[in-house]
């Protein structure tokens, strides 16, 4: 039986329109991010905070099977990446920080869902946020 590396074959470059091509590479960063997540787990990952705990269960086969499964799922990605002439996308911090600015419109005192299970009291966010609400930045 031939393993998946070995029938992995080159794909010849496919030419493709620009939104096409765009709707691909998106689809196929956001893969690579959950794999680079899959990865942590395989490595350990634990996080622990106030309100929120990892806990990493997975066996030390179960690692190995899963970075072995990450390794083979990265290889066809370079693969299509070549194929479809691909440009890789660099995250930075601002903006991972602006995708946890969604948060903040759950967490915002007037923000429309706390409007709705009524209003939350300001001296609450006040002493919750360290920052009194009525001085300012």
């Amino acid at each position: 039986m031939r393993s998946r590396e070995q029938g992995m074959k080159k794909l010849e470059c496919i030419d493709l329109g620009e939104n096409h091509r765009r709707g691909i590479s998106t689809t196929l960063a956001l893969l690579d991010e959950v794999l680079c997540g899959f990865e942590q787990w395989a490595r350990g990952r634990e996080q622990r905070s106030v309100l929120y705990e990892e806990r990493n269960t997975l066996t030390a086969n179960q690692r190995k099977r899963l970075l072995a499964e990450v390794d083979v799922m990265r290889a066809r990605l370079l693969l299509l990446r070549d194929a479809l002439g691909l440009e890789g996308d660099v995250q930075s911090g601002r903006r991972s920080k602006r995708r946890a600015g969604d948060l903040g419109a759950v967490l915002e005192p007037a923000g429309a869902t706390n409007r709705a299970g009524g209003e939350a009291s300001q001296a609450l966010w006040g002493s919750a946020s360290g920052v009194d609400q009525d001085s300012g930045p």
